[in-house]
């Protein structure tokens, strides 16, 4: 329910004096380096307000139109919940008065005397939390009549919150809300340079290995371990396995474990892996699409995939790999042709690899066709001599 004409009228009243303190943490406010220093010091105002005894400041993320919680405070009695509520994202259009705030730009104060005319999740959260007044507070800047840029949430366990408060509160936001916007939006662009960085990054590491690996002649056993090692270590993993294609066949020519696994099904899955072959002509499985369409696939939730309906192979593949959380295959390419393919698992986290890492994983697999021929080739000319 929206505060009452009169309240509202109360809140917005910018004419009521902020203490020194609060004078002095908008001061810090204004001279926050980043979003989370903004944060820190928006936190710091909000805990000078002694009859406020939680909060939780909420900001938009429009990637996903959800509000998401960046910041909790909850009485000594809940401290253990904070964690948990600190990572909740709600619908910007969800059944949720933090929501209807937001979608309104309307203020709303809770009661135990209105309790009744707000969605159940807010009624939940006064009950569970022991409530005696609840306000929600539509974070933006003054005059402005677009979006906000989240909300905030604070109550009182002991009485309702004093109008001047509120007021003062109002003020603070106000103040508050073109620093956490300017703030936001750099933190943005920082995150979408921060990923190219790291790309950057790493694949010059990658080149280097590839580069390291080139510059040796070494046959295919010895070039195989070396990738395999690699991989394992730099995202790391617990199984990886080498195809190469071969006389109209994708053939596993090596697989292992990472150091210090240790699986009832190992001698097995080697076994298997020595015997296992994908025709070329008629594309098998998972592996064999990725191999014939050089397309990477990567499956983040191995467990939930058990129960569909898959080919014979990649389900003998699973039947052995008992434990299995995540899966990636990657084409290994030379001059955009696919000569071999590259297993990757974890038997410890769902989604282990995040997109960065599987973009990477790609691209390393790209550069390793051309090393791979060519310890082939070594191979067969050492065998000869």
């Amino acid at each position: 329910m929206p505060l009452s004409t009169a309240t509202k009228a109360g809140f917005m009243d910018n004419a009521g004096r902020l203490s020194t303190a609060e004078e002095r943490g908008l001061l810090v406010l204004r001279e926050a380096r980043d979003i989370n220093a903004c944060l820190d010091a928006f936190e710091a105002l909000l805990r000078q307000y002694l009859e406020i005894d939680g909060y939780s400041i909420n900001l938009y993320q429009p990637a996903h139109h959800s509000l998401a919680c960046v910041r909790v405070h909850l009485p000594p009695s809940l401290a253990a919940i904070e964690e948990t509520f600190s990572r909740t994202t709600i619908s910007a259009e969800g059944d949720n008065a933090s929501a209807q705030v937001f979608d309104s730009r309307v203020p709303a104060g809770v009661t135990v005397n209105n309790l009744g005319d707000f969605p159940v999740a807010t009624r939940e959260a006064f009950e569970t939390w022991n409530m005696r007044h609840m306000v929600i507070l539509p974070i933006q800047v003054s005059g402005s009549g677009g979006r906000p840029i989240g909300t905030l949430m604070c109550f009182s366990q002991r009485s309702s919150l004093a109008p001047s408060v509120l007021r003062r509160l109002t003020r603070v936001i106000e103040e508050a809300a073109a620093l956490l916007r300017l703030h936001q939006s750099i933190a943005s662009w920082e995150a979408r340079s921060e990923s190219i960085r790291y790309r950057e990054a790493e694949t010059e590491s990658l080149l280097h290995f590839v580069a390291d690996m080139s510059s040796v002649m070494t046959a295919e056993a010895q070039l195989y371990q070396r990738i395999e090692n690699e991989f394992l270590r730099r995202f790391d993993l617990d199984l990886v396995g080498i195809l190469v294609a071969e006389g109209g066949v994708l053939r596993c020519v090596s697989t292992r474990l990472a150091d210090g696994v240790q699986v009832p099904w190992a001698d097995q899955w080697y076994a298997h892996c020595r015997e296992v072959r994908y025709l070329l002509d008629t594309p098998e499985g998972a592996s064999g699409k990725a191999f014939a369409h050089n397309q990477s696939l990567f499956f983040g939730d191995i467990p939930s995939i058990l129960g569909m309906k898959m080919s014979g192979k990649d389900k003998a593949n699973l039947d052995i790999l008992q434990g299995l959380l995540s899966f990636g295959l990657f084409p290994i390419s030379k001059m955009g042709e696919s000569i071999g393919l590259m297993w990757l698992g974890s038997l410890r986290r769902k989604h282990a690899m995040n997109s960065d890492q599987t973009k990477l994983a790609a691209n390393l697999c790209d550069f390793l066709g051309a090393v791979i021929d060519n310890a082939r080739a070594f191979s067969r000319l050492m065998s000869k001599d």
